[in-house]
């Protein structure tokens, strides 16, 4: 889709490089989840109202069922966004709000620490799906670069400016077709 045009089409180079990396780190997201053939039902502009569960917290069905996508329980249980403290974490804080850390106390409570831990790790989750922005569409390059760096935080990156990065990235995928194809396209 980012070859196509139909995402971000302003910058396909870059979400490009940021979208092979997410593909990389995607797994350690998992690394301590064992293979019980169990998935979860989440929509993808998840503000909290679009799962039903009972009184277990096992989910018996979601709202919006056309839009609804399986998911790991990492990523149904972090808390929605609705929660999170938006603009701390678009000026770079990888912190729980304290709306957040109710909804882990709950999940406590119930006897789900598996569920608590979700949120209370959800960082990781959030930040990987945010990296390309809301709606995967950047109007600036220092919304990208910003998202893009506390995402390799949240996954203990070391710091490293953009277009160092960047140029890292072009040397270790120079073999990659579809980004080939794109600075092709873009030059």
């Amino acid at each position: 889709m980012i070859s196509s045009g139909e995402i971000d089409p302003d910058h396909p180079v870059d979400t490009s490089l940021v979208h092979r990396f997410r593909q990389e780190i995607v797994s350690a997201l998992w690394e301590n989840v064992l293979s019980d053939c169990q998935f979860f039902l989440k929509h993808p502009d998840d503000k909290g109202d679009h799962i039903l569960v009972n009184d277990s917290f096992d989910i018996v069905g979601a709202i919006d069922w056309e839009w609804t996508q399986t998911v790991s329980k990492a990523e149904a249980f972090s808390s929605p966004c609705k929660m999170w403290p938006v603009a701390k974490f678009y000026r770079s804080s990888n912190e729980l709000d304290a709306d957040e850390l109710p909804l882990a106390a709950v999940f406590c409570e119930r006897g789900r620490e598996d569920l608590a831990n979700c949120v209370v790790g959800g960082r990781k989750v959030q930040r990987l799906f945010f990296a390309l922005g809301t709606e995967s569409s950047f109007l600036d390059m220092q919304t990208l670069s910003s998202l893009f760096a506390e995402l390799r935080r949240a996954f203990d990156f070391e710091d490293m400016e953009w277009e160092v990065w960047k140029s890292k990235a072009f040397r270790k995928w120079r073999e990659d077709g579809s980004l080939l194809g794109l600075l092709a396209v873009s030059e």
